[in-house]
């Protein structure tokens, strides 16, 4: 058998832009650690990168 071996990473991230910076800083600090395996960091981040991105209701700023 063959097999494959990667890291899986499931999100479920805070409303609040302050609450969810200790989950950017931790990801940031896992990192370092995975090396050259593959890692796959999924989920609901409550974020959104850009205005463009946001359907429906108006972004606020806590949610980028």
């Amino acid at each position: 058998m063959n097999s494959k071996q990667f890291y899986l990473t499931c999100i479920y991230g805070f409303n609040g832009r302050e609450e969810r910076e200790p989950l950017w800083a931790a990801l940031q600090s896992i990192s370092p650690h995975i090396g050259q395996v593959p890692w796959c960091v999924a989920g609901d981040f409550n974020a959104v990168m850009n205005k463009q991105d946001r359907l429906g209701a108006a972004i606020r700023w806590s949610e980028m």
